[in-house]
Order: C-alpha cells, then sequence, then structure tokens
C-alpha cells in the first residue's frame, strides 16, 4: 500500500505539472487567436485605401501582431519553453524583431510580387528554407510522453514549427514587410502583398481553433484523471489505516486515562514525605 500510495503521489505531481504546461498552452493560443482576429480587421481594409500614410500604420500593426505572436510561441512556463518540444530548455525562436530583420535579409532581391512571395513560401515552408535552419531551434520531436497513470499517458505535440505557426508569422511578416520587399515598391504592390497576409490568415484559423479544442480536451482529461488519483490514494490510505492504523477516539481516551493515574500517583508521592514522584519512583 505504501508503494501503491507512493506512486500514486508521483502521478499527481506529473498531471499537476502537464496542468501548468497545457494551460500555458492555451492561453498563448488565444492570445495569438486575438491578434489575428484583430489583424484581419485591419488588413480587410487594405484594398480600400490608397493614401501610403495609412498603408504604413497598417504595417506597422502587423509588426506588433509579428512580436506578440512571437512571444507567445517563445513562452516559458515554470522553467520550460512550452513549444520547444522536447528541448524545454531551449528558447524554440528569436526575438521577434531579430526573426523579422532576419527573413527581411534572407528575401533581399526580389524585383516582382511573386518572386517575393515565392521567396517567402521558400524560407518558411521547406526544409531547407531559413525557418528550419536559423530560425526554429527547439526539438524536431514532441514532448516525451508522460505517465499520468498505469494506463494513461499524454503526448503534448505542439511545437512552434507547426503549419499552423508557420503560416501564421509567414503571413504577418508579409504584412509586416509590405512596404519593404522591392526596390521601386509600388501602393498597389503594398496592398497585394496585405492581400495576400490576409488570405493566409485567414485559411489557418480553423487550424486555431481545432489546436484549441484539442488543447481543452487534455485539460479535461487531466482534470478527471487528477480526481481519479486522489480519490484512489484516499481510499488506500483508509485501508491501510483498517489494517495498521490507529483509532484516534480510543488514542485519546487512553492518554487521558494515563495521565490521570499518573496525577494519582504523583498526590500519593506528595503525601509520604513530601517526596517529589521521581524520588518516590526510586
Amino acid at each position: 500500500m505504501d508503494r501503491k500510495i507512493t506512486l500514486l503521489d508521483q502521478y499527481a505531481g506529473t498531471i499537476k505539472e502537464t496542468e501548468i504546461r497545457v494551460s500555458g498552452m492555451q492561453a498563448s493560443l488565444e492570445k495569438i487567436q486575438t491578434r489575428m482576429g484583430d489583424i484581419v480587421n485591419s488588413l480587410a481594409l487594405a484594398s480600400q485605401l490608397d493614401d501610403p500614410s495609412e498603408l504604413t500604420i497598417l504595417s506597422n500593426e502587423a509588426k506588433s501582431a509579428f512580436f506578440d505572436t512571437v512571444n507567445a510561441l517563445n513562452t516559458k512556463v515554470a522553467g520550460h519553453h512550452i513549444f520547444s518540444g522536447a528541448a524545454v530548455k531551449t528558447r524554440p525562436l528569436p526575438d521577434g524583431e531579430t526573426l523579422l530583420n532576419t527573413i527581411k535579409s534572407d528575401l533581399a532581391g526580389a524585383t516582382t510580387v511573386n518572386d517575393a512571395l515565392a521567396a517567402l513560401d521558400t524560407w518558411f515552408e521547406t526544409p531547407t528554407g531559413g525557418f528550419d535552419a536559423v530560425a526554429y531551434q527547439g526539438s524536431r520531436s514532441a514532448f516525451v510522453s508522460v505517465a499520468l497513470g498505469e494506463d494513461t499517458t499524454a503526448s503534448i505535440e505542439l511545437r512552434s514549427d507547426d503549419d499552423a505557426f508557420r503560416q501564421v508569422l509567414k503571413s504577418l511578416a508579409l504584412a509586416a514587410l509590405s512596404e519593404e520587399f522591392l526596390p521601386t515598391q509600388t501602393v498597389s504592390d503594398t496592398k497585394e502583398f496585405m492581400q495576400r497576409a490576409l488570405g493566409g490568415l485567414a485559411s489557418v484559423s480553423d487550424r486555431f481553433s481545432e489546436a484549441r479544442a484539442s488543447i481543452g480536451l487534455l485539460e479535461a482529461t487531466l482534470e478527471t484523471v487528477g480526481h481519479e488519483t486522489s480519490f484512489e490514494k484516499s481510499n488506500l490510505q483508509q485501508q491501510k489505516l483498517k489494517l495498521i492504523g490507529v483509532d484516534q477516539f480510543e488514542a485519546i481516551s487512553e492518554f487521558e486515562a494515563a495521565q490521570q493515574k499518573l496525577d494519582i500517583l504523583y498526590r500519593i508521592a506528595a503525601r509520604q514525605g513530601r517526596t517529589s514522584l521521581a524520588e518516590y519512583l526510586r
């Protein structure tokens, strides 16, 4: 029973740690999805704008969303980077400004909108592209499966190099750098980049909803397993008490009875020559 109780304590600790990690993931996904919604609403207006200063405002808003998204993917909980897969001690991505400057530098040289878009796709989506080569520093494998019970395990697979995250970062980078891709940039070019960015963000919206639903399901599982573990431990402790435990009421009664006997002995000893109990016992 002691061995089983110790094992259940270990499971309870693992469940709590996993709950904290998963909760951090859910909060990060919510932040990213909220920023996506904000920038989508803003980019939807790009086609109606012709003033370069207004497009610059949209571009700066996209930069801010890009930085916030990178920060969310670099979230650290209890000393662990939660989107780095098994490499929990390694930050998965550089800071947002460094990453955006790297993309801008690596894509310099495009002369047409299509060239710039193709180069951006290559940078984010191919194994030899810049994202895999210089950006993502986490593990290529999921966070190791953890035992939550004798027959229950959890494997957290969501990482910063997930396709959905790549698409969001690519689209936000496209909007953020929409005025800087081409050496001779026109307002029409900038609006085209922003429209492509809008389409990319819209295409990945459902993926985020699915990811959050999946994390929510895991949260519910952890809660259920946690309750089951707590109940099983409590039940075992009660069984152990029945076998070798002490009846607390009986123990208190015996202690009070012994106290009364000791008091009587002391009074008798005090009357006989007014000696101390210690002397009487000798």
